[in-house]
């Protein structure tokens, strides 16, 4: 399961405001527009939309967020990290 707080490069408790700002500030430097002809960027672009359309939304979020929890307990008992 992909960690969607690294992806936007900020910690799980971080609030609305620094959320909008890591994401805007991703948006801009992935941004097809910004980088024609360029896959890698733009699946980034893709990846941190998405990550950010979760992550803004509180009952998404808290889901997300207990489900990622719940996939580092199954990898911790299984020794993997």
């Amino acid at each position: 399961m992909k960690d969607l707080y690294k992806v936007l490069g900020v910690p799980r408790n971080a609030d609305k405001k620094r959320l909008k700002k890591a994401y805007r500030k991703l948006a801009i430097k992935y941004h097809p527009n910004r980088n024609p002809r360029n896959k890698e960027y733009e699946e980034k672009f893709k990846e941190v939309a998405k990550a950010y359309g979760i992550l803004s939304k509180g009952e998404k979020r808290d889901l997300y967020t207990q489900r990622l929890a719940q996939h580092e307990s199954k990898s911790k008992k299984r020794g993997k990290s």
